[in-house]
């Protein structure tokens, strides 16, 4: 952080800047006014941010207190401009990350995130504020998808000297390219599109990271949501097909982990029974195995090629579980 950006921050939020340390890729500030988190937005993009901002604020009428806000500026805008970056602030707490492994915290999880879904219902952004939507979508990401399993495996047949990454995926192809497939299918057998064309009227919105680094506790236990940079106008169920899966790994997959997202979600922003399959649908999608072939053909993440091939043979090993896990989701009692 240098002292032309120091000085716009001290000038925009009206505050003096005693003291700064980096923390990840964003800075700690201690001011006069206490100490604050300034971080670069990821998409550099003002409008997306104020569709963030107007969010968080919508939650917070709404009575969702697990929330940190922006601080405005003396324009009042949620951040300010330097170089090619946007930058924006929030108070800085001394909180620690939750953890889905221990079964209370993740209940907390699932309800805090129904409070989310509920809260958001009525939050209708202009399209000035570049809104990212996926509603009735899904269908096509998973088409998307499955043409790029299918280019990674034709292009690996102009490719001589494959690696061992190549190999097992390879061997692997015509099974997660079937799942993929058969994912897709049982998809549009639900109600997902009557199902989108009710819920687009609420206006519900997804974080799109639920992880358990961004739900953070302070010493009080009072819970807080944060990193609301990938958030999408869309189905609740994408959340919560997403946190089903995170905890269900991280547990290699055992099915009291999703009771207990399932039952307690169920709590705070009842289910219906035709969402179960969506869900269903959604997790059996090979999302994993697509991921790291993504990282390696197109991203071309620069990883050696030993930790690709452990991730997708990790994939692999736990596959029996993985379906065995998906297929006892059950309606909540």
């Amino acid at each position: 952080m240098n002292e032309q950006l120091i000085h716009l921050i001290e000038k925009e939020y009206e505050i003096r800047v005693n003291d700064f340390k980096p923390l990840k890729k964003a800075w700690v500030l201690q001011t006069n006014q206490g100490s604050f988190f300034s971080k670069p937005f990821c998409f550099k993009d003002g409008s997306r941010l104020r569709f963030i901002d107007g969010a968080m604020q919508h939650l917070i009428k709404q009575g969702f207190d697990y929330i940190i806000p922006m601080e405005r500026t003396r324009k009042d805008i949620p951040y300010i401009s330097y170089a090619e970056d946007i930058f924006f602030m929030t108070p800085f707490m001394n909180l620690r990350q939750s953890n889905y492994d221990n079964p209370s915290e993740l209940a907390q999880a699932a309800r805090i995130l129904a409070g989310l879904h509920l809260g958001s219902h009525g939050y209708e952004p202009g399209s000035e504020l570049n809104p990212q939507s996926f509603w009735g979508l899904w269908p096509r990401r998973f088409k998307e998808k499955i043409q790029h399993l299918y280019t990674f495996r034709l292009q690996l047949q102009h490719k001589n000297n494959w690696d061992i990454f190549d190999q097992i995926f390879t061997e692997k192809y015509p099974y997660y390219f079937n799942q993929a497939n058969v994912a897709l299918r049982r998809l549009l057998l639900t109600d997902y599109n009557r199902l989108m064309y009710n819920e687009q009227r609420f206006h519900t919105i997804c974080h799109h990271d639920f992880e358990y680094h961004n739900l953070l506790i302070s010493p009080q236990e009072q819970y807080y949501v944060i990193d609301f940079d990938y958030l999408l106008c869309d189905t609740h169920l994408h959340d919560l097909a997403s946190i089903l899966i995170r905890a269900g790994k991280r547990s290699n997959w055992k099915n009291e982990r999703g009771e207990t997202i399932l039952s307690n979600y169920h709590q705070i922003y009842p289910l219906r029974p035709e969402e179960i399959p969506v869900i269903k649908a959604i997790m059996f999608f090979p999302q994993d195995f697509w991921q790291v072939a993504f990282a390696r053909y197109f991203e071309k993440q620069p990883w050696p090629v030993d930790r690709f091939a452990r991730k997708i043979t990790q994939i692999i090993n736990h596959e029996k579980e993985r379906l065995h896990y998906i297929e006892n989701l059950h309606f909540p009692e």
